[in-house]
């Protein structure tokens, strides 16, 4: 391992699956020497790729970040981005900018622009000198909001670039083996609910919560059941930074808890995957499952890429989520019809090496493309 330092910082799980196979391929060069520290949210996913790191217990001062930063003799660092009161990115993009240390930060979806970067005055005073967006849509909303367009590289989402092995590697039999884990029959129909922290990062400035969007889904699928005849099992996923998913009743369907696991293997399990604007649902859509994204009562523009694609199924009113909701699950044409678009349509790749490159680039590392 080469003396050369790179320092990785994690807050938000969003922010660790997109950073998260970047730092595993830096590791796999063997270019430089990968010091990370990442927020409790975080840990899982490099964890889950073998990746050592340090957990920070509560997040730093700037004049910590500082002091590690100095000691480490960082050449680069390399971040995600965190949205709430756990933002450990914040003071070590500041540290970094003191020490004139170069920073990258990766975005992981399409919300939250400015207050990934902002202080508590609103102003973007963490802003990196690089920032690796998924895509031009992207790049154009945050220029609008006042980005650096110099700062913004069009790198692609490392996060969705594995999902593809998964999707093959996924067999009948383990299929069987999720769905009987719940008590599912074999001609039960599973939904798998994608919870997230809505309220918490935004109050009711979208229009809905996981609350009210999950109590919804609940009283349409106990309908469901007793209009058509078929039972229905809602597996509720929480997101990472949940403690649990929503708490509902039902009286029809039966209701478990999808814990455990990778998110994939639930979403390959199910029958249909229905959330507000999570980054499962992307997930879903690039492994080939039928996906409703419900949002009743939008106030903001949409922030599912796949809604605007036709990847996932939008409903933005409340009195339209019975018709979709039934229609994805049991509409034999309307399944055939999203099947076939799900099935022309992957993620992108190389989004992973060319952060890495990145990098490379700003840490002033010199690396012969021939030896990867």
């Amino acid at each position: 391992m080469t003396s050369l330092v790179a320092q990785i910082v994690c807050g938000d799980p969003g922010g660790a699956a997109a950073v998260a196979p970047v730092a595993d391929l830096l590791r796999k060069d063997g270019n430089l020497d990968l010091r990370i520290a990442l927020g409790r949210y975080a840990t899982e996913t490099f964890r889950r790729r073998g990746l050592q790191f340090r957990e920070l217990v509560a997040v730093p001062t700037t004049e910590e970040a500082r002091d590690d930063l100095g000691a480490s003799g960082a050449r680069v660092l390399l971040t995600g981005t965190s949205v709430g009161s756990q933002e450990p990115e914040k003071p070590y993009l500041a540290a970094a900018r003191a020490l004139g240390v170069p920073t990258i930060a990766v975005i992981d979806f399409w919300t939250a622009y400015r207050e990934r970067f902002t202080d508590a005055a609103g102003t973007l005073r963490f802003v990196p000198d690089r920032l690796a967006v998924p895509d031009e849509r992207a790049r154009d909303e945050m220029v609008a909001l006042g980005f650096p367009p110099a700062a913004i590289v069009v790198t692609g989402p490392p996060q969705y670039e594995d999902l593809v092995l998964a999707k093959t590697s996924f067999t009948t039999a383990d299929r069987a083996k999720m769905r009987a884990s719940i008590g599912a029959a074999p001609d039960d129909l599973v939904v798998l609910f994608a919870s997230a922290p809505v309220a918490e990062s935004y109050g009711e400035r979208f229009g809905f919560t996981e609350y009210s969007v999950a109590t919804l889904v609940v009283r349409i699928l106990d309908e469901l059941v007793s209009s058509r005849g078929r039972q229905i099992v809602l597996a509720m996923r929480a997101h990472p930074r949940e403690r649990r998913a929503p708490p509902v009743v039902a009286r029809r369907c039966r209701v478990v808890e999808a814990s455990g696991s990778d998110a994939w293997r639930w979403i390959l399990a199910s029958d249909l995957v229905a959330g507000m604007f999570s980054a499962l649902l992307v997930e879903a859509c690039y492994l080939g499952m039928i996906t409703i994204s419900l949002m009743p009562g939008l106030r903001r523009p949409d922030p599912l890429p796949t809604n605007r694609t036709g990847l996932s199924l939008p409903v933005y009113r409340e009195e339209g989520a019975y018709r979709m909701l039934e229609r994805a699950l049991l509409d034999n044409d309307l399944r055939r019809e999203q099947f076939a678009r799900l099935a022309a349509t992957a993620p992108s790749t190389g989004a992973t090496r060319r952060i890495a490159d990145l990098v490379y680039e700003l840490g002033g590392v010199s690396v012969d493309i021939h030896d990867r």
